[in-house]
């Protein structure tokens, strides 16, 4: 008995064990140990991402329509063997079966006219792989939008997160100046008890700050694939920014709106394939004998012209070109749409970065006065010069200006980066 158990104790280590050393699996990000730059996430993010597998399905599943389509326009050759049998009545009226012959030939087929449906299919498939690499394009865009966004969240938190533990130092080494004073007699308990409270709410604000550092890197983890400890920014100061005519100038040429234009071509060929419904088919057939049965052996080949006219067809025929048609006028004002966005969305991005610049830098200059008024307001109090109640609103606007900067910053940050997937001129390879 007492080896079973030590057998059994045996099992649930080994399998401890080995379940620690591999407790990485399919559905966890991978480590990461070293800091991550925005670029660095950027290019996990592509090779993680479903979003652009998908994308590169669909090109290559827009090249192997093309493939078939231009294989209609080439000649078909299929060989047959054949081998009958025929019922045949012998000299008592029997019926016995006697042997057809065997049969062996190669046959080719080849169309002529169809209405120029192949050639329509060929370029519509065309225009549908340029239609999907612009849609992979833009995905990648998008995607690189998701990933600024997260990436300067989870730096915007934990510089939010560290001025607070700032303000709390700030906090605490103030209750300890106090209660020396308290002693001596030169402040009174209330200050401290105050001073305590506004300690209270930062260690509130501190926690909460803490589990939305935790969910900005969750997300970038999600995106990225691996495990975040450290991302680091490169650049710390702010781009200039062009005209505003200049990015509305490359509005027409973004991706998507390349794709949408795609699309509305391939539905126009789609139309034209629709049309070529009315027109007649010809194609000619040939046959090349290796093998015929008796009564034919002396002919080796044959060959034959069809021509195919439709007269009535119903109105299947005109329900899809009028079918053809409508899609072609939806694809038509979907393309215009997306050219109006387009300019929409630069202006937008455009104005946000515009005045969020400015905004910063004010931010900017209105930390350092508060830094210098609450120096100020210290050095006052040690001289009785203003109160406990001075010095705590001092603490307060101290940090209130440090998180609308941080705020401030980041926020100009993710407009940059918006602005320039608005413009839609990145490129993965291109990003830095």
């Amino acid at each position: 008995m007492q080896r079973r158990i030590i057998y059994i104790m045996i099992i649930l280590l080994l399998s401890f064990g080995l379940k620690s050393a591999f407790s990485f699996d399919i559905g966890q990000p991978a480590p990461n140990t070293s800091p991550l730059t925005l670029v660095e996430c950027y290019n996990l993010t592509l090779k993680q991402s479903e979003k652009i597998g998908i994308n590169t399905e669909l090109i290559k599943e827009a090249q192997a329509r093309f493939s078939q389509a231009m294989g209609t326009l080439m000649p078909h050759v299929t060989f047959y063997s054949e081998n009958s049998w025929k019922d045949a009545l012998d000299s008592g009226g029997t019926s016995v079966s006697s042997g057809g012959g065997l049969e062996q030939r190669f046959n080719f087929q080849q169309t002529l006219f169809k209405g120029f449906r192949e050639f329509a299919a060929m370029k519509g498939a065309k225009f549908e792989q340029a239609q999907r690499i612009n849609e992979k394009l833009r995905a990648e865009q998008l995607l690189l939008l998701d990933v600024t966004n997260s990436f300067y969240l989870l730096l915007e938190e934990k510089d939010d997160l560290n001025s607070l533990l700032s303000i709390k130092k700030a906090l605490i080494n103030r209750i300890h100046d106090l209660m020396d004073r308290e002693k001596l007699g030169r402040s009174r308990r209330s200050e401290v008890v105050s001073t305590e409270s506004e300690l209270y709410s930062v260690n509130a604000d501190i926690e909460l700050a803490k589990s939305r550092v935790i969910l900005a890197r969750q997300m970038l983890e999600f995106l990225t694939g691996v495990t975040i400890t450290e991302v680091i920014d490169s650049d710390k100061d702010f781009p200039i920014l062009d005209s505003e005519e200049s990015y509305l100038a490359n509005s027409g040429v973004r991706p998507d709106v390349l794709a949408t234009e795609n699309a509305w071509e391939v539905s126009k060929q789609n139309k034209k394939i629709a049309v070529s419904g009315l027109l007649p088919e010809i194609t000619v057939e040939g046959n090349i004998y290796t093998h015929r049965i008796q009564a034919l052996e002396g002919s080796t080949w044959d060959a034959a012209l069809n021509v195919s006219i439709p007269i009535f067809e119903g109105t299947e025929v005109y329900g899809l070109i009028q079918e053809a048609a409508i899609k072609a006028t939806e694809a038509e004002l979907e393309y215009r749409h997306t050219r109006r966005k387009t300019y929409a969305d630069i202006r937008d991005a455009y104005v946000k970065i515009q005045t969020g610049i400015p905004r910063t830098l004010a931010f900017k200059k209105a930390l350092m006065a508060s830094e210098m008024n609450y120096t100020l307001q210290k050095s006052d109090y040690k001289l009785n010069l203003v109160n406990n109640l001075d010095v705590l609103a001092a603490i307060r606007t101290l940090e209130n200006t440090r998180r609308n900067f941080i705020n401030s910053y980041y926020t100009t940050k993710r407009s940059y980066w918006q602005l320039q997937v608005a413009v839609g001129q990145l490129k993965a390879g291109e990003i830095k």
